[in-house]
């Protein structure tokens, strides 16, 4: 076995060590960020996600298929589903085994209490934590030392949005922590000499790794399927190291690879034992929903979320190495491909992503990326600092024996030194005043320019919130305008729920993120008030509808941010468009439900939740000094009563067909000028409602 190629002065790797004081700079920043984290984990609530996928994995025990509950018909997949190869329970499996091992829950049972949250919270960040190791050591083998490995974690730490998302995030943090270890453990394989345990290490690395990515976002296989396959061709031409050791290297990814394959399938058969999840996961993931973003949308967001300095600094690195850099014919040899699989890790899928437009909801989802992209960084400042020195201090550097840290003997060398450390320190002093709402960092170039930020998009703040939440008031999450009219309904984001449950009470809603903290007593009778709660994480000021009663703040930069808030807002009714309306659990309809109903796309109409549900509808061409008469088309193998205005008007035992009552003049006791009318089962049953017709009494009309 020939002897391993030592990187020369002028490959990507020599670079001399950190001086001290960047060195120190990480270091206290990497330490901070990893305080706030995991101290962050189990003081943070329960964000927008989280419910969705405890409800998938339940799913997953149930009918062997990680989706929701509209998505299935009798336990199989409607024919309208979208994502059936979009997500996969793999880590979400491996939470609910540390809850199942710790007593919070039970096997085949996935918790919604706060201990069970608070397990799942402190998993992710130990799963990032797993990243971040494997980003030091990516940082220790390409620059060849731990103490730029070192810089590299800090880098990627700073940014608080990895940070933040590493507290709740169950499906982009441990995609992100699996794609790092298959390129940790691919750029180990590749060594000229490995020693002997680099191997199994590698290998293990390179299996654990997509296990995890893979049984996640089965969409992200081409990336590491490029990585892969850049190995297998240097394994194959240039044969490292000598015939047998490449062709055991190959051997060991191959069999990682296929280990990968096998245990998917034996976990997931429902979608990995179908060949078909090969494009299907790609197609379903770059078109989810069928909508897209333009194609600037992710750059632009990078200036976001990047604090700001960190980033200017790492780009005028990348663009100096670049004017700097000599043509010549790239080399398929160790250095380069370990390079490459770095970059391919950095680049690749966030590049087709972008071309493609697809559907992207912050740059969470390119998490995945970000590991790769700190240790980019990293390299191209340490060899910006490196040039900055003094010809006698990177000769000195250079020598292997040295293991002291250089000091720049020139001012530029301290001034870029010294902007490389704040660059690190200060978004960690940012994120500890955020605290512990580190996503909702937004960079100071935003901040500068008095954008509107949604600052907790992921309601992780509702928690301080959940103290001063009443029982007797009706309470929505996440309070939404109807476009084009300056009022407020009692709707929410329908978010990956079905439409027609946007009314939800949150305070009994499966997913609201409440209930972890604090339960309530709701009655079944309770009258529909004129005003209800409201809990909100966004920017918009419903003007004099709503009063604020409380909200949670944080500073960032030199402003003070809101949060979230509480308030208490008017009942407001939409117009009824015409005399009869439709229900359709596509959502038509969905703006006059007030809670209390769902819908599932493969039975008309929609039907009870539990045992009550509301709906209100305001008639601006009705005189509410003359009767009215409601007809409601419903199915119920129950008894059922409706009430208008609180008041009971009629009541059917179990059958089907339109049901009439007339509503007396002086109606709109609840909100002037509209009807609200509540349908309640005597015992719990199935109960559904097709449509909803008004009109003038026939005695008014007479």
């Amino acid at each position: 076995m020939s002897a391993e190629v030592r990187p020369t002065p002028s490959s990507p790797s020599h670079v001399p060590e950190p001086p001290r004081l960047l060195l120190a700079a990480a270091s206290a920043a990497l330490l901070g960020s990893l305080v706030i984290l995991f101290w962050g984990a189990v003081t943070i609530g329960v964000t927008y996600d989280e419910p969705y996928h405890v409800m998938r994995l339940q799913h997953w025990f149930d009918h062997g298929w990680y989706l929701l509950n509209d998505d299935l018909v009798n336990g199989e997949v409607g024919e309208w589903v979208d994502d059936s190869f979009v997500y996969g329970p793999v880590a979400t499996l491996l939470l609910h085994l540390v809850n199942v091992a710790l007593g919070n829950e039970t096997w085949g049972t996935v918790g919604g209490g706060s201990d069970s949250y608070a397990v799942r919270h402190l998993a992710v960040a130990a799963m990032s934590f797993v990243a971040v190791l494997a980003t030091a050591a990516l940082g220790r083998v390409l620059l060849r030392s731990w103490r730029w490995g070192v810089v590299c974690a800090a880098a990627l730490v700073v940014v608080p949005l990895w940070t933040g998302m590493a507290m709740v995030n169950v499906k982009d943090t441990p995609v992100a922590v699996g794609y790092t270890l298959v390129t940790l453990g691919l750029v180990l394989l590749v060594g000229e000499t490995p020693a002997r345990w680099r191997l199994p290490v590698a290998g293990l690395l390179t299996w654990a790794g997509g296990l995890l990515a893979v049984g996640v976002r089965p969409g992200i296989w081409p990336g590491i399927a490029a990585a892969y396959g850049l190995v297998a061709l240097l394994l194959l031409v240039r044969r490292p190291g000598g015939t047998r050791p490449a062709l055991a290297r190959l051997a060991v990814a191959t069999t990682a690879g296929v280990a990968t394959l096998v245990v998917l399938a034996f976990v997931y058969p429902a979608v990995f034992a179908d060949p078909d999840w090969v494009l299907r996961s790609v197609f379903s993931s770059a078109n989810y929903r069928g909508e897209s973003t333009p194609r600037h949308t992710a750059p632009v967001q990078v200036f976001g979320v990047v604090p700001t300095l960190l980033l200017v600094l790492s780009l005028a690195a990348w663009g100096r190495l670049a004017r700097r850099a000599r043509p010549r014919s790239w080399r398929l040899d160790v250095p380069s491909t370990r390079w490459l699989l770095v970059g391919l890790q950095a680049l690749l899928i966030a590049s087709l992503a972008i071309a493609k437009g697809s559907q992207l909801h912050g740059l969470r989802q390119m998490l995945f990326a970000m590991p790769a992209v700190a240790v980019l960084a990293v390299w191209g400042l340490s060899r910006w600092i490196a040039a900055t020195q003094s010809p006698h201090a990177s000769r000195a550097g250079s020598q292997a024996a040295s293991d002291e840290p250089m000091a720049p003997s020139r001012w530029p060398a301290r001034v870029l030194v010294a902007a490389v450390a704040v660059s690190l320190l200060t978004p960690t002093l940012v994120q500890a005043r955020l605290f512990p709402y580190s996503y909702g960092y937004s960079s100071a170039m935003v901040d500068l320019s008095g954008a509107i930020t949604s600052n907790d998009y992921w309601r992780g703040s509702y928690r301080e919130l959940a103290p001063l939440l009443t029982d007797d008031e009706f309470l929505v999450c996440s309070g939404e305008m109807i476009s084009g009219q300056q009022t407020y309904a009692r709707l929410t984001r329908d978010g990956g729920r079905s439409p027609v449950e946007r009314s939800r009470d949150c305070r009994t809603d499966y997913l609201s993120p409440f209930g972890p903290y604090r339960s309530f007593d709701v009655a079944v009778d309770e009258p529909v008030g004129t005003t209800f709660l409201m809990a909100s994480s966004g920017s918009t000021d419903p003007g004099r509808l709503c009063t604020d009663l409380a909200q949670v703040e944080r500073h960032r930069h030199l402003r003070v941010h809101r949060m979230s808030v509480l308030r208490r807002c008017q009942l407001v009714l939409l117009d009824l468009p015409d005399a009869r309306m439709t229900f359709t659990p596509e959502g038509h309809g969905s703006e006059f439900l007030m809670g209390g109903w769902t819908g599932n796309r493969s039975d008309p109409g929609v039907e009870l939740l539990d045992r009550r549900g509301d709906l209100g509808f305001a008639l601006p061409d009705l005189d509410d000094a003359r009767p009215v008469e409601v007809a409601l088309s419903l199915e119920h193998d129950v008894t059922v009563e409706v009430l208008v205005d609180n008041v009971r008007l009629g009541r059917w035992a179990p059958g089907a067909g339109v049901r009439r009552l007339t509503v007396p003049a002086g109606w709109g006791r609840v909100v002037e000028g509209g009807l609200v009318i509540t349908v309640r089962a005597a015992e719990g049953g199935e109960v559904r409602m097709l449509t909803v017709q008004v009109d003038e009494a026939k005695e008014a009309r007479r």
